[in-house]
């Protein structure tokens, strides 16, 4: 019974770690094998201490002390990686030069899904079945992040472009919208 239990709380710990890191950008794999890596690391460092207590007949409260620190320390090592990943930042990479987005309806502007995309002319959008619209980057008055969104003003209009193609959280489609405006601030100097 005991084990059963230790077994679904080191499971639901990976599991909360991977998650935690598909929800803030990173790799969740990586992120689980970390987790269950310090894990089973803390757990052999007390089975080795046991080991060390056993051999020197230390007292029964070093004993004691010593045969909690595989399970205890391992589950600590486990909270303390999550801990970890909890703080850092939300991680959105803006690699490439296209991103699928989705165009806020904004007037008589219908929301669409389509792609943002860096060209050597300028920024293009290709939003629905509409032909991709190219907008020179001298002609790009303003680009700034409105909360989650990539809000560009040009010439004769304007858009709000909502990130799309990962975690649904607000934090990654703000940061993915800073990432894209970077990217576009590079391109228009």
């Amino acid at each position: 019974m005991g084990y059963a239990f230790l077994l679904v709380a080191i499971g639901l710990l990976v599991t909360w770690s991977a998650h935690l890191a598909r929800e803030r950008g990173r790799n969740e794999v990586g992120w689980a094998f970390m987790t269950l890596g310090a894990g089973a690391a803390t757990f052999a460092v007390g089975i080795l201490l046991i080991r060390a207590a056993f051999l020197d007949i230390a007292p029964a409260s070093v004993l004691l002390a010593a045969s909690l620190t595989p399970i205890v320390g391992g589950l600590i090592a486990m909270f303390a990686s999550i801990f970890m990943l909890y703080r850092l930042p939300t991680y959105a990479s803006a690699r490439g030069s296209k991103w699928p987005v989705f165009r806020v309806p904004i007037g008589a502007q219908e929301g669409l899904e389509g792609f943002l995309r860096l060209a050597t002319d300028g920024l293009q959008f290709e939003v629905g079945r509409d032909p991709a619209q190219t907008i020179p980057y001298a002609d790009v008055l303003d680009a700034s992040v409105v909360g989650e969104c990539l809000r560009i003003q040009w010439r004769e209009n304007g858009a709000r472009f909502l990130p799309t193609g990962g975690p649904n959280t607000h934090e990654w489609k703000q940061a993915r919208s800073e990432a894209i405006l970077r990217r576009i601030q590079e391109r228009r100097i």
